[in-house]
């Protein structure tokens, strides 16, 4: 069975191609990525004049009336061959809204390009999304999945005109996290500092970036990893003092947890090392370090610790507890 949606790199494929369509559905929870695809589409439409034309225009669904961007739709293009609008937060539109807007949808004017935006779009509304998808496309903006965002940055270090190894691409999302936008200012900092066509080093990227935190989250599981119980909670203060989301902090220590239960596999199949590397896409260095920690940690304490996990989220997200106090809770449950 087809899929109904492009994801972004097809849609970048097709862009390249010239190949437009008259409606799309930009749609997903990563406004970064999606943002970027409307600077590449409104430059691809509209040309040098993509920031300051008469053929653009943009309408909020909280506050807009799709009678009136249906009636922008129509109008002909000023000067050039396309129009270009731009509707964001089209879930917000009430569904008669939604309704008309199908209306123009089941016949788009040819010479205007219509984008929608969205966090998701209600299933429920057939009418709309039938008639989008018989004319244009869904383009689909999902956030990447941890193991996606080194690679990511060290793609996007290719932007600046430069590299950044593995090991160093690690380190920031360590030190960052998965917020694409602050990823790119980041690389963009560094880079310019380094001038182009220069490699991103691990030992570089510490010297440069001293300032993002006095501690990291990568530090935080450092020192779990090790069951350093004083210097972990030290550090976890240190972290949400320095305003670290909970639930993000929460991710980083899960995923290590998760990184120390496939070392413990890999040791007890007697599976190499080696095989690591490539299957999790993580350094030797730090494959190194894993199989030291992950003894640290029998087989029942990881067992124990998922259950944990899956508990303080949810506290998280539902307790009147302040978020220091579950994490602490949990750190100790996890060392102690």
């Amino acid at each position: 069975m087809s899929r109904s949606y492009l994801t972004y790199p097809e849609f970048r494929s097709e862009l390249e191609k010239g190949a437009l369509k008259p409606l799309y559905l930009f749609q997903g929870e990563e406004e970064f990525l999606m943002e970027e695809a409307l600077d590449l589409f409104r430059e691809k439409v509209l040309g040098a004049t993509a920031h300051d034309s008469f053929n653009f225009e943009k309408f909020y669904g909280k506050e807009a009336k799709a009678i009136e961007i249906v009636a922008s739709a129509e109008t002909t293009p000023f000067l050039g061959l396309r129009r270009l609008l731009l509707v964001k937060d089209t879930d917000l539109f009430p569904a008669a809204e939604l309704d008309v807007l199908a209306g123009y949808a089941a016949k788009p004017n040819p010479a205007t390009c219509l984008i929608f935006t969205a966090k998701k779009i209600d299933p429920r509304r057939k009418s709309f999304l039938e008639a989008l998808k018989s004319h244009g496309e869904v383009v689909q903006f999902w956030k990447l999945f941890e193991h996606e965002v080194p690679r990511w940055i060290q793609q996007r270090a290719k932007k600046y005109g430069g590299s950044i190894s593995l090991e160093a691409a690690l380190y920031l999302y360590e030190k960052v996290g998965n917020d694409l936008r602050q990823l790119d200012q980041e690389l963009e900092k560094v880079q310019t500092f380094l001038g182009r066509e220069r490699e991103i080093s691990l030992e570089v990227l510490k010297n440069l970036t001293p300032t993002i935190r006095q501690y990291s989250v990568f530090d935080l599981t450092e020192n779990l990893s090790r069951r350093k119980l004083e210097k972990t909670l030290e550090i976890l203060s240190a972290l949400l003092r320095e305003g670290e989301e909970p639930l993000k902090i929460l991710a980083l220590i899960a995923r290590q947890i998760r990184l120390l239960w496939q070392a413990k596999l890999y040791t007890l199949e007697g599976k190499s090392f080696a095989l690591a590397e490539k299957e999790l896409g993580i350094p030797a260095k730090h494959l190194t370090n894993l199989q030291e920690q992950e003894k640290n940690f029998p087989l029942d304490r990881l067992k124990m610790a998922f259950t944990r996990l899956s508990e303080t989220d949810l506290a998280l997200k539902s307790s009147a507890l302040p978020p220091r106090i579950l994490l602490e809770s949990l750190m100790i449950d996890l060392i102690a």
